[in-house]
């Protein structure tokens, strides 16, 4: 699931995977560039367990690296369903709570031009 996180947070994303009768046989999540994130410090992934039909697994993001907007992918393997390491795109989307307005004043002719500029900090 595509979530947004507060910049510098610790963050919390998953993927949820239903229609099962048994839990998924492998669970682990990569970096856009496909690297395993158990390999990179402070990272954790639970690979949860199966709950009546439905199975979520939940990678958690240390607030050091939550301050850009990250794409991860979430690696599956089901024997049930005859699927090898499936991947599914899931994206951390960070926003701040800071604002900065910005008013510019030029001059033309006997007008002045009053130009705002609000650049919100959604997406560092």
């Amino acid at each position: 699931m595509n979530k947004e996180q507060l910049t510098g947070t610790i963050a919390r994303i998953s993927c949820t995977f239903t229609g099962l009768t048994e839990e998924l046989g492998l669970t682990k999540w990569t970096t856009s560039e496909d690297v395993d994130v158990t390999s990179l410090e402070g990272y954790t992934v639970v690979p949860g367990s199966l709950e009546v039909d439905t199975q979520t697994t939940t990678l958690t993001v240390p607030a050091d690296k939550n301050n850009n907007d990250a794409t991860y992918w979430c690696v599956i393997t089901s024997t049930e369903h005859g699927v090898t390491e499936q991947k599914t795109e899931v994206t951390s989307k960070v926003f701040s709570k800071y604002c900065n307005l910005k008013l510019y004043v030029y001059p033309k002719g006997n007008v002045l031009l009053i130009f705002q500029f609000v650049k919100l900090w959604l997406h560092q």
